[in-house]
């Protein structure tokens, strides 16, 4: 596994940064993607859990920091029309886990009411829901 790590900055009215990451099989040089490493079965696990952790992440951002905006309903529909997807091929293969990230919810002026929407996935203790090619990429015996 090859793994890339892009850290971005746009500037135009004010600064945004994002990062982008990449995995790729050194061996095919393709794009690795959660159906490569999961289980049908797994995979639509992840997809739930995704969904639902974020959207927790999302009210704990929104009620801790921005609990009198006064666009709050545009927001909170922002952020529930983003989660409407898991977007589980948006992953990075870390040493010890899979981060799952999201693109982000808001155009350029409005970045900054974005939260993080990244979610870990242990890989250890999880070795019968990788697939044997996804065994084979994250070494598992």
């Amino acid at each position: 596994i090859v793994s890339f790590r892009f850290d971005l900055e746009n500037n135009g009215a004010y600064t945004s940064y994002s990062t982008n990451y990449f995995s790729f099989n050194a061996a095919t040089g393709e794009i690795i993607k959660a159906s490569d490493l999961l289980t049908t079965e797994r995979l639509a696990w992840i997809k739930k859990l995704l969904i639902k952790e974020r959207a927790k992440r999302i009210q704990k951002h929104t009620k801790e920091n921005y609990p009198d905006f006064e666009d709050s309903t545009i927001m909170r529909e922002t952020f529930a029309e983003c989660n409407q997807e898991a977007e589980e091929d948006l992953l990075v293969i870390q040493k010890e886990r899979i981060l799952f990230y999201k693109g982000h919810c808001f155009p350029h002026a409005w970045m900054h009411l974005e939260t993080d929407l990244a979610i870990p996935v242990r890989i250890k203790g999880n070795k019968k829901y990788f697939t044997p090619i996804g065994k084979k990429l994250l070494s598992i015996q």
